[in-house]
C-alpha cells in the first residue's frame, strides 16, 4: 500500500519528532499494518540500544538524554535564527540585471528593436532614403521566402530564384 510514506518517519517517531497530527497517522497506519508494525519493533528497539550506548559512551549514569535531546530538537527548530544562506543571492541577481540593462542601453543594443517595433525612428540616412534597402537580392526575391516551402514542393526542390536569371 503506502508503506514507505510512513515507514520514512518510523526513526522521527521513536525520536518523538514529528507533529501529533503525523503521530497519529502513522499510529494508526501500524494498528493495521503487519509488515510496518515488525520494522517499527526493530526500529524502537534499535534507537532504544542507541540511547543505552550513548549513556554507556558518555560513562555518566545519571544523564538525562531525553531533556538533552528535547533542548536539541528546540534549537533547531528555532525560527528566530537569522538565514543567512542565500539571503544575499535575491539582491545579487537583480543588481546584475540592472547592470546588464543599463549597459545594453548605454551601447544601443536595443535601437533595433525599438526601430522595428517603430518605437523610436530609424537613423535619419535611412528615413531619408529607404530604397538604400531595396536593392538587396534577400528583399527583391521575398516572396520567394515567403512560399519557400510551396516552392520547393512545386519544382522539385527548385526555389524558382533561379528560374528567373
Amino acid at each position: 500500500m503506502w508503506c514507505w510514506w510512513f515507514r520514512r518517519d518510523l526513526t522521527a517517531l521513536a525520536d518523538g519528532e514529528l507533529s501529533p497530527t503525523r503521530t497519529k497517522a502513522i499510529r494508526a497506519h501500524l494498528e493495521h499494518c503487519p509488515d510496518c508494525q515488525s520494522l517499527w519493533k526493530e526500529v524502537e528497539q534499535s534507537v532504544a540500544e542507541q540511547r543505552g550506548l550513548l549513556a554507556g559512551a558518555l560513562a555518566v549514569g545519571d544523564l538525562a538524554i531525553d531533556p538533552m535531546l528535547r533542548e536539541v530538537r528546540l534549537r533547531l527548530d528555532d525560527d528566530s535564527a537569522p538565514v543567512r544562506r542565500w539571503s544575499w543571492q535575491p539582491a545579487l541577481i537583480t543588481g546584475v540585471a540592472v547592470v546588464g540593462l543599463v549597459l545594453v542601453t548605454a551601447l544601443g543594443l536595443f535601437t533595433p528593436l525599438l526601430i522595428a517595433v517603430g518605437l523610436e525612428a530609424p537613423p535619419e540616412q535611412v528615413a531619408q532614403q529607404p530604397e538604400l534597402f531595396r536593392d538587396y537580392p534577400l528583399f527583391e526575391h521575398l516572396e520567394a521566402l515567403e512560399y519557400f516551402d510551396v516552392l520547393q514542393a512545386g519544382t522539385g526542390g527548385s526555389t524558382g530564384a533561379e528560374s528567373n536569371e
